[in-house]
């Protein structure tokens, strides 16, 4: 297996869910199994979560985000987590981004912990819908991707951004993990 480049796929700042979407999309039509893969949006109800080693981040400080998404893929005896965002490599051992990114040495205040919601993949790329709206009048128009928004596929019922990260309902049948949780699911492969 070779390592994947970021570069190799399509990128817009600021678009993260959009991002993942079109890398899970792509990673499926080069013969990846969707069963390896699920997207993983890191929020929480009060959508102020600490992410640290984040491109946009300063020194040692956390990125406080809004949400994050990233896609979380199983190989034959670990796990690789896909960031674009991160300073760490984009294709990178799942324990190791977490321990990274959530430090639990960092004492995170709790209104700032992160959650883990996991979307089986297929289920995303087939009801993902985007309009956008929650960057209109934070960013310049010409920030936007210049490709057509992500709409459900037919006869799909259309979840929008703000649904997946309401970190207060359920939605598509995900799986909600704390920080402990999703270390104990990726060390027991």
């Amino acid at each position: 297996m070779f390592e994947l480049n970021s570069n190799d796929f399509k990128y817009t700042a600021l678009f993260c869910e959009e991002n993942i979407w079109h890398l899970a999309d792509s990673l499926i039509s080069q013969g990846v199994k969707d069963s390896d893969l699920n997207v993983v949006f890191i929020g929480n109800p009060k959508q102020q979560v600490a992410i640290f080693n984040q491109k946009s981040g300063l020194d040692n400080h956390p990125v406080i985000w809004d949400y994050h998404v990233v896609l979380l893929r199983k190989m034959t005896d670990n796990y690789l987590i896909y960031d674009f965002d991160t300073k760490l490599a984009f294709e990178t051992n799942a324990e190791q981004y977490l321990n990274l990114s959530f430090p639990k040495e960092k004492n995170i205040a709790l209104p700032y912990q992160a959650q883990f919601r996991f979307i089986e993949t297929q289920a995303f790329l087939n009801e993902f819908s985007s309009d956008r709206s929650h960057m209109l009048g934070v960013i310049d128009i010409d920030k936007f991707p210049t490709d057509e928004p992500i709409h459900a596929k037919e006869n799909q019922s259309a979840t929008y951004l703000h649904q997946f990260i309401n970190f207060s309902a359920p939605i598509c049948n995900d799986k909600l993990l704390t920080r402990n949780t999703f270390e104990n699911l990726i060390r027991n492969k």
